[in-house]
C-alpha cells in the first residue's frame, strides 16, 4: 500500500511540473493564433488547468495518507 502511495506521489510531482508548462503554451498559442486555429490550444489550456488542480489534490491526498500510516 505504501509503495502505491509513493508512486502516486511521484506521478503527482511530475504532473505538477509538466501541466503548468502546457497551460502556458496553450494560452500563448491561443492568443497568437487566429480564431479558427486557436480552438485546440484553448482546449489544451482548459485540460491542463484541470490536470494541474487534480495533480495538486493528489499530492495533498498522498501526503495526508502517508502521515496517517
Amino acid at each position: 500500500m505504501m509503495e502505491i502511495l509513493k508512486l502516486m506521489g511521484g506521478l503527482g510531482e511530475i504532473a505538477v511540473f509538466i501541466t503548468p508548462l502546457t497551460l502556458v503554451i496553450g494560452i500563448i498559442n491561443a492568443i497568437k493564433k487566429p480564431e479558427k486555429e486557436s480552438t485546440p490550444y484553448k482546449i489544451m489550456a482548459i485540460i491542463s488547468a484541470y490536470l494541474n488542480i487534480d495533480a495538486l489534490r493528489s499530492l495533498i491526498f498522498v501526503a495526508l495518507k502517508v502521515d496517517e500510516l
